[in-house]
């Protein structure tokens, strides 16, 4: 798929282009439509020249099709497109100011949206149908940085905090058979994968092994991606004064490089920690001090995938 603004148009409007048999030839181009010949419309991107496309993380895919969000006078819903054209597979009758994320997850498409009735559903890539696979009660703000799945399993961490105290849950839940696992105090910051995966998809779409998690403010640790109720690996306490850790990328296991932050001081400091899911306590500094500024921000941290 492709999406061209012809002269004259006010919007971007999404193409399907058909390699050809031979080489030689130039292959075809067509309007992608859905039932009723409706185009697939895209405005323009706010910060760049260009369609207004799904990011990353608003976005998944199937052998078969693409799937992404989006939001028409606040209404948030998935759109499902393939070779055929494009359909409306799932939406809500909420208020959003846009989609947290989308992931796909055992031939479903799970998804949330940024509203005070936030839910977290998963959709049949084929059907449309629906379940909720977190109602989230008590309205408390759902969010992730694992964009990917295995074995069913997606991982999303629900912020609990209020006025007097900052805490968080990291869930994981199993899409088909309705498996949760709740650990408070802790919140998931990325994965390995086990290199898996159809190439020239996104890191996210690669087969998970591990995932991550900050527990208490102070640990690192992990848990196996396709058995997360099986236990976790402390890999080790945080070096002081940092209190959250970050990684770049999904990238392949055992070993793997985070980021210490410090985010309780007067600017944000830097450490760059090693990290083996093979053995317990085997977190340890990369470097002996601590790195702060914007430069350390931007430029201060392991090389994305590793």
């Amino acid at each position: 798929p492709v999406a061209i603004k012809k002269e004259g148009d006010e919007d971007w409007k999404m193409w399907l282009y058909e390699r050809p048999e031979q080489d030689s030839d130039p292959g075809t181009i067509s309007l992608v439509l859905d039932e009723e010949d409706a185009p697939l419309v895209f405005g323009d991107a706010l910060m760049t020249q260009g369609a207004d496309l799904p990011g990353e993380s608003q976005l998944t895919y199937s052998d078969e099709a693409a799937f992404f969000s989006r939001i028409d006078d606040g209404t948030p819903y998935i759109v499902r497109l393939d070779a055929h054209g494009w359909e409306v597979l799932d939406s809500v009758d909420e208020a959003a100011l846009g989609v947290t994320f989308v992931i796909g997850a055992a031939g479903h498409v799970v998804w949330t949206w940024e509203a005070s009735g936030q839910q977290v559903r998963a959709v049949d890539m084929e059907s449309g149908n629906a379940t909720v696979i977190d109602d989230n009660e008590f309205n408390q703000d759902i969010e992730t940085v694992v964009h990917g799945s295995r074995d069913a399993w997606v991982f999303y961490t629900r912020d609990v905090s209020t006025v007097d105290v900052q805490t968080d849950i990291a869930v994981a839940a199993n899409v088909n058979t309705g498996e949760r696992l709740e650990l408070h105090d802790a919140r998931w910051i990325g994965a390995s994968t086990t290199g898996d995966g159809e190439l020239g998809l996104l890191d996210g779409e690669l087969q998970l092994s591990e995932v991550f998690m900050v527990l208490d403010d102070s640990q690192v640790a992990a848990v196996s991606a396709n058995d997360p109720e099986g236990g976790m690996v402390i890999l080790g306490d945080l070096p002081s004064p940092a209190d959250d850790a970050e990684m770049f990328g999904v990238g392949p296991g055992p070993h793997r490089l985070l980021r210490a932050v410090d985010t309780e001081g007067a600017g944000n400091m830097y450490k760059v920690i090693y990290v083996n899911t093979r053995e317990e306590n085997s977190l340890f500094s990369v470097g002996s001090e601590f790195d702060s500024g914007m430069e350390a921000e931007a430029g201060y941290r392991p090389v994305s995938g590793f």
